[in-house]
């Protein structure tokens, strides 16, 4: 995938720009008791009007790992859509 994108991007005129593999993105987690988490979604929920799920694990296609294995901060990720859309 790395030989196609940079493919791509010479073919574009961008033969500047090194294209290598990447490293795995572990899922990651924060705690459902985290203070944070709970202001996030009681502030969702006053604003929606509505409870909002919570799923507190996110998968691996997200760099999320970096913040919460690397710098141990709590992370809050608010979709822009509905999880049937996939």
């Amino acid at each position: 995938m790395a030989a196609d994108v940079r493919d791509q991007l010479h073919w574009h005129g961008f033969n500047m720009v090194t294209v290598e593999p990447g490293g795995l993105m572990n899922a990651s987690r924060t705690d459902p008791d985290n203070p944070w988490l709970q202001f996030a979604l009681a502030s969702l929920e006053r604003t929606e009007g509505i409870v909002p799920a919570l799923l507190p694990n996110l998968g691996g296609s997200l760099p999320n790992h970096v913040f919460t294995d690397r710098l141990g901060l709590p992370t809050i990720w608010i979709p822009h859509s509905y999880s049937a859309c996939a």
